[in-house]
């Protein structure tokens, strides 16, 4: 898989010498993103890989081991096999897929052709006014981050964007392999300003690093990593006094007169944390911070891999997944959070519920708990 894991199948013992007894033993062995099963009788070997930037397709390479005959008899032939492709871009981008190159797109592969030359991806969207009791056309722009949209919209940073402007994300999160399209809509104009919910915070878990990138005024992409560095037994002037040291251009910091954190990217862009303690684990310092933090563009990353899925309802067991969320603030939503289910348990029905305990997500349960 990728060079990543490897497993020798062994043919079970009579009764179960079949290609159904050799699934159950590829499932058996719990290798992520790699499961077989049975379908008009022929074995089927999946994979469904995730997660990278399409620099690589994935793979998986299937060996015979020395005179055995077991891929004969199934049908398969040993070699690499290639996991189908998925990629967007513009008609200019469009990839050159054909069979002879050093990772050939196989069968299923999909290019989504965005923007409007070429009669590609171009979002129609209309917003209904209950005031005028009439729709809207809106003008949806494109583009694969909020700072690429921001620069074609407004060279001057994004603080003159108008409210209600619209524009379609693809490509989330530089992850290739997810198909969704989100749309964003501008809600207000001038600085943009991020104000946490918790009064007079404290950092008593330290000492804390993280890293800041901010958009730039007239450019596409972010800027290099700024680091700031908290200590531990810390308040919120603290803070402001670590975030300021860090010379983040287009910033600054302060505490509200009630006592909470606010962040502000002077001329209208985007503020993108990377919330780790030094150790690399992530720190929660945001959860401290701001607690459910209003605004958008901040980002509090992590993954969390090998959690267990409790049941909620049904009689399912055994389920174990990754959970990785891309920021967003402590809450969890289609838009920031993404569950991988690695190991898939048994006895789940349709409309089950299941949770993760927040308490194996860097947070506390119940009150982190995902459902």
């Amino acid at each position: 898989v990728n060079g990543d894991f490897s497993l020798e199948v062994e043919v079970p013992v009579s009764p179960n010498n079949n290609v159904q007894g050799i699934a159950n033993v590829i499932n058996s062995k719990l290798i992520t993103y790699i499961s077989a099963s049975v379908r008009s009788g022929k074995l089927c070997i999946f994979s469904k890989q995730t997660g990278g930037n399409n620099v690589l397709p994935y793979n998986i390479e299937i060996v015979a081991n020395g005179t055995d005959t077991v891929l004969d008899d199934v049908g398969i032939d040993p070699g690499t096999y290639n996991q189908p492709q998925f990629e967007y871009g513009t008609a200019a981008q469009q990839p050159l897929w054909y069979a002879g190159q050093t990772y050939p797109a196989p069968t299923g592969s999909v290019f989504i052709k965005v923007g409007n030359v070429g009669g590609g991806l171009y979002p129609v969207v209309s917003q209904y006014s209950t005031t005028t009791a009439k729709w809207s056309a809106k003008t949806v722009g494109l583009a694969t981050a909020d700072w690429e949209a921001t620069a074609s919209s407004d060279s001057t940073g994004g603080q003159v964007i108008p409210i209600g402007t619209v524009y379609g994300q693809y490509a989330f999160n530089s992850e290739y392999n997810y198909g969704p399209v989100y749309l964003w809509e501008r809600y207000a104009t001038g600085p943009t300003v991020v104000t946490g919910t918790v009064i007079n915070p404290t950092f008593t878990n330290g000492p804390y690093t993280f890293t800041v990138n901010v958009s730039i005024p007239g450019s596409s992409a972010l800027s290099s990593d700024y680091t700031v560095s908290l200590a531990d037994n810390t308040d919120a002037i603290d803070f402001v006094t670590a975030w300021t040291a860090a010379g983040i251009p287009y910033t600054s910091a302060l505490v509200t007169t009630d006592g909470a954190i606010q962040l502000i990217h002077t001329e209208g862009g985007e503020i993108i944390i990377n919330d780790t303690r030094t150790t690399g684990t992530n720190g929660r310092l945001l959860t401290a911070s701001a607690g459910s933090i209003a605004g958008t563009s901040v980002s509090a990353a992590a993954t969390y891999t090998g959690v267990a899925v409790t049941t909620v309802s049904g009689s399912g067991s055994g389920a174990i997944a990754t959970v990785t969320k891309t920021g967003g603030g402590t809450t969890y939503s289609s838009s920031n959070t993404t569950i991988t289910i690695t190991t898939t348990g048994g006895g789940y029905a349709v409309g089950n519920s299941m949770k993760i305990l927040g308490t194996a997500l860097g947070g506390a349960s119940p009150a982190n708990d995902l459902t």
